[in-house]
């Protein structure tokens, strides 16, 4: 989970993780969260468990994942892509991510520099998880590495073209540290690290283009 504080003073939740009260004292010394951002299908478990808690918090979906989210949340009070809040243009960039099954959406705070992702790239290093667990991720091509999974670019990746043009559209904006929902923060260097993840992927994107 990753939290934001804005500008405006407002406290949002990334990827929403249900916490013991000791969690939850230490997130509300920051403030009580007015704002549940659910980035893609798969990251949407406990945004209902802080919706109830927090009644007037909104919660917000992809617009592609509208639908398959109505059955699973209790509420949903708008879209990312549609529904963004003028008062935090400027500060948070939303850039969906086309053509995933997953209808990802990353984020960008610009006063940080921070690309906030999920599940699109993955930063496992060292002894980070436990040994079956690694063995299992370097199957995946996710760990001792920065980048997409052999699964996200194998089954989650349904149109290359279409992604290639959101990640184009995401180095247009100014980032240089990274989060993500699985492994480490990369502290430097991320815009160059997230060229070079995606850059094979995009090999040969516009054969069969019109």
């Amino acid at each position: 989970m990753t939290v934001f504080l804005l500008g405006s003073g407002d406290v949002a939740v990334h990827s929403a993780i249900a916490m013991d009260e000791a969690g939850m004292a230490a997130l509300e010394a920051i403030g009580r969260p007015s704002w549940i951002f659910v980035p893609n299908t798969l990251h949407g478990s406990d945004a209902s468990w802080y919706s109830d808690r927090y009644p007037s918090a909104r919660v917000l979906v992809p617009a592609d994942a509208r639908a398959t989210l109505f059955e699973k949340l209790h509420r949903i009070d708008g879209s990312l892509d549609d529904d963004w809040p003028e008062m935090f243009r400027g500060e948070v960039a939303v850039v969906p991510l086309r053509g995933t099954r997953i209808a990802e959406v990353a984020f960008v705070h610009g006063p940080s520099r921070t690309l906030v992702l999920t599940d699109a790239v993955f930063n496992y290093r060292e002894r980070d998880l436990p040994r079956l667990s690694r063995m299992l991720m370097r199957a995946n091509r996710a760990y001792d590495r920065f980048g997409p999974s052999r699964l996200f670019t194998t089954f989650v990746v349904s149109d290359r073209n279409a992604f290639s043009d959101s990640i184009d559209a995401l180095l247009e904006h100014d980032f240089d540290r990274v989060i993500m929902s699985h492994g480490r923060v990369l502290a430097t260097g991320g815009k160059t690290a997230v060229r070079e993840a995606f850059s094979s992927l995009f090999l040969g994107r516009d054969a069969g283009r019109g």
